[in-house]
């Protein structure tokens, strides 16, 4: 029972990390910043053990690449003359994600006595099927839905009192939710084919029952976690060429066939018979309504992404951007013309990154997530390739319509990564260590 509550307590740390919430007794911080601290005194505690202060190389590389781009930034908007810092301190938004990490890593250390991949893919889990069942759970609870609209802020209040059939969490909404719930889509679906692999049936049913529960209701909270049902059903059959031979035992099929069988006949008796969630599961799944009553595959959201299309009109702006990534309507400076919502009026990941600080500073972007990857493919199992592989390629789709990144997905593996990395260079420092 004490252990039971250890693991509930670690989980529900992992929450606040991975979706922050405000906290009102520290203005302008949240529970990221907190864990951030907490983890950076876990961190010295750490040294002063081992009696040894030093970062890992690894986490000083990924440093160096986004003080680079953050440098990047700063000389754009200088250069340019705008008021728009929003990436020109990125270096410590990955140093506080990191911190967060830590801290949550080293909890999962201290409860589980170890920490591995695939343990940390499952707190990530359920961490989102938590934010799942607080989301469906507000439009039945007053108590719960007071829990979630007390950790949120204002503007965000504002939007969803105009987008009532929009799901909401516990900090976890709109697009910023919905990647990072496509992100742990694909950690699911990896660790589903792991589970049939080795023809577990207790980890299958829980995999399974949490994959399609993060889908239906993921999708009610942010559309844009479907990224992550595309992504992982792409990841599939390069999991079963990579680890063949691949059984389907008929035990597993038919376990997993029964369980899809009562959960999608769940949400339809939901959608029949609670007035409260059809109209969120006509926003989440609009496409396929769309489909079935019309004949056309239609969503309000793409049809205005495409509206969204901009492309800069000078080379200059191509190369190095025109330092605006918010509105510029309360920047003096700004003499063009004042568009509704962001700069140029358009939402879209890519085109964003170009505006701000142009190709330049999106190729370093780039380069930050594929160096993350590299990390975590080079230091921890290979065997989990694949699923960082496609984690990357998640966060580059996301970008296609959001700015939006899943740094927060990575940190964790991150850490175990630099703890891998720091193991193996006190090995070749002391081989009897």
């Amino acid at each position: 029972m004490i252990k039971l509550l250890k693991i509930l307590l670690t989980g529900f740390l992992a929450s606040l990390f991975f979706f922050p919430i405000n906290i009102s007794f520290l203005p302008g911080s949240n529970s990221k910043m907190l864990l951030a601290a907490i983890g950076l005194v876990l961190f010295l505690i750490d040294c002063a053990e081992r009696k040894s202060f030093s970062f890992s190389k690894d986490f000083l590389s990924i440093s160096l690449i986004s003080i680079a781009m953050s440098l990047w930034a700063l000389v754009i908007t200088v250069a340019l003359h705008t008021y728009d810092n929003t990436f020109t301190s990125y270096f410590m938004s990955f140093w506080v994600w990191t911190g967060g990490a830590y801290a949550v890593v080293r909890t999962i250390k201290a409860v589980h006595g170890e920490v591995t991949v695939e343990l940390i893919g499952n707190y990530l889990i359920g961490v989102c099927v938590f934010q799942c069942a607080m989301a469906l759970g507000a439009n039945y609870s007053p108590f719960i839905k007071s829990l979630n609209t007390a950790v949120m802020d204002e503007g965000a209040l504002n939007m969803f009192s105009k987008r009532s059939s929009r799901l909401y969490g516990f900090g976890a909404a709109f697009d910023p939710a919905g990647l990072r719930m496509a992100g742990v889509l694909i950690i699911n679906a990896f660790l589903f084919c792991k589970a049939f692999r080795e023809n577990d049936m207790t980890k299958i049913t829980l995999y399974t029952l949490s994959y399609v529960i993060i889908v239906a209701i993921g999708n009610m909270i942010a559309r844009s976690t479907i990224i992550g049902v595309g992504i992982s059903a792409a990841m599939v059959p390069v999991f079963i060429l990579q680890n063949r031979p691949f059984r389907l035992t008929p035990a597993a099929v038919l376990l997993t066939g029964a369980l899809l069988v009562v959960m999608v006949g769940s949400f339809f008796f939901l959608y029949r018979y609670s007035p409260r969630i059809q109209a969120s599961f006509r926003f989440g799944f609009e496409g396929f309504f769309s489909l079935f009553e019309t004949g056309k595959w239609t969503i309000q959201s793409n049809e205005i992404l495409k509206r969204m299309i901009v492309w800069p009109e000078t080379l200059q702006t191509w190369i190095i951007g025109d330092g605006y990534c918010k509105n510029p309507r309360n920047d003096p400076n700004f003499l063009g013309e004042i568009i509704g919502g962001f700069y140029k009026g358009t939402d879209i990941g890519y085109i964003r990154f170009i505006f701000y600080f142009g190709l330049i500073g999106l190729v370093m972007m780039i380069g930050i997530f594929i160096k993350i990857t590299v990390v975590c493919i080079r230091r921890l199992d290979k065997s989990y390739a694949i699923l960082f592989l496609f984690l990357l390629v998640s966060n580059l789709v996301g970008w296609v319509k959001v700015m939006s990144d899943i740094i927060m997905v990575f940190a964790p593996f991150l850490i175990l990564a630099f703890q891998e990395a720091e193991r193996e260079d006190e090995k070749l420092l002391d081989p009897d260590a």
